[in-house]
């Protein structure tokens, strides 16, 4: 599975951040009990697919115009809006294990406060995108609408197993 992750990522700067923050996990989990941080692994492949979606957005937007126009490009910011924040869970993350044998108690609630921001801006996004998918006609901009729902729906599920995930670390 691990393979198959590294291989859908694409770019080398993708799996090259994702084996080192591999790295940074296995002796913390391993020391901790803890089989594994499936959120960890599911923040690489929502930002993988939300990479494979911006490839193509630029190309729909030289051809839209009007509304559907303005969708697509509030689409593109969206996009690297929550790429930058799953950047930052990842730089926060690989500091504290960076720095520390172990997770303590101030660790965890930060990156549950981060994960905790991710899940609400998650929500506005998802209501952008149900109110949005309605005024529009063009089936190439409802394609992309009703991708980012379902990149942001598996965003909001992986934030509420990392929360519990990383609580799960402090009880081991």
């Amino acid at each position: 599975m691990l393979y198959n992750i590294v291989n859908i990522m694409g770019s080398d700067y993708l799996k090259k951040s994702f084996l080192f923050l591999l790295c940074l996990l296995l002796p913390i989990t391993a020391a901790s009990g803890a089989e594994k941080l499936d959120h960890i692994e599911k923040l690489f492949s929502i930002r993988a697919s939300i990479t494979s979606q911006d490839e193509a957005l630029p190309s729909l937007i030289q051809k839209t115009s009007g509304n559907d126009l303005r969708t697509l490009e509030r689409l593109y910011e969206i996009n690297a809006s929550t790429l930058t924040t799953i950047e930052a869970y990842f730089r926060i993350l690989m500091i504290a294990l960076s720095n520390n044998d172990q997770m303590n108690k101030e660790t965890i609630d930060i990156l549950n406060e981060w994960l905790d921001f991710m899940r609400n801006q998650s929500k506005y996004d998802k209501q952008f995108f149900e109110t949005t998918i309605k005024d529009t006609s063009n089936e190439d901009v409802r394609s992309q609408i009703k991708l980012s729902t379902e990149i942001t729906k598996s965003l909001l599920e992986t934030t509420d197993i990392g929360v519990a995930e990383n609580v799960a670390l402090l009880k081991k």
